[in-house]
């Protein structure tokens, strides 16, 4: 029975380290064969040594590559047992912290809102910020986030009191702003 170890989330460019181990009903000697079963479209990356039970490999591209370990008694193979591993560039991890902000605020009731097309302003908002993102127009995006959306959360000093707040449930205020400055921490990073 083969084990690959746990499932990882990783830089574009870092070292992953593979540690897989086995175990035979005999008690055998095992020989291990790691493979790259899924790359991201473009990948060349390769494991290191494919027959060490700890092996490396570097991502090259951002997404997700599947690696499978199955380990052999010289008779028999195991089952091959996969993990995943999630590389990231540091604008993928924003643009995946704004594209979740915009999931939760599309999922809140309407009555969170202070009126109708609020949602949606919100929503469009977001998009110009991720575009801006994938751009490489990261302060563009830090300020659309800090004067354009931010306020609009609550939990800020606003010139027009709570009438600026678009959202008005307190507890949804209180998360999406913490998300807002926690996507834009991560434009700080992006830089």
């Amino acid at each position: 029975m083969a084990n690959a170890g746990k499932s990882q989330s990783v830089k574009v460019g870092d070292t992953v380290t593979l540690a897989g181990d086995g175990t035979d009903a005999n008690g055998d000697a095992l020989s291990y064969r790691w493979i790259l079963s899924s790359l991201p479209e473009g990948s060349l990356s390769e494991i290191a040594d494919s027959t060490s039970n700890v092996t490396t490999f570097i991502p090259d591209r951002a997404g997700t590559y599947v690696v499978q370990l199955v380990v052999s008694d010289g008779s028999l193979d195991s089952e091959p047992c996969a993990i995943q591993i999630q590389a990231f560039t540091e604008q993928t991890r924003v643009i995946t912290a704004i594209q979740e902000l915009e999931t939760e605020i599309a999922e809140l009731d309407t009555g969170e809102f202070r009126s109708g097309g609020m949602q949606n302003w919100l929503l469009n908002k977001l998009n110009a910020v991720i575009a801006n993102v994938e751009a490489g127009k990261y302060a563009d995006a830090a300020n659309q986030l800090r004067n354009d959306v931010l306020p609009k959360m609550g939990g800020v000093e606003n010139p027009e009191g709570d009438k600026g707040d678009w959202i008005v449930g307190s507890r949804s205020q209180w998360i999406l702003y913490r998300e807002v400055q926690d996507a834009m921490k991560a434009l700080e990073i992006a830089r």
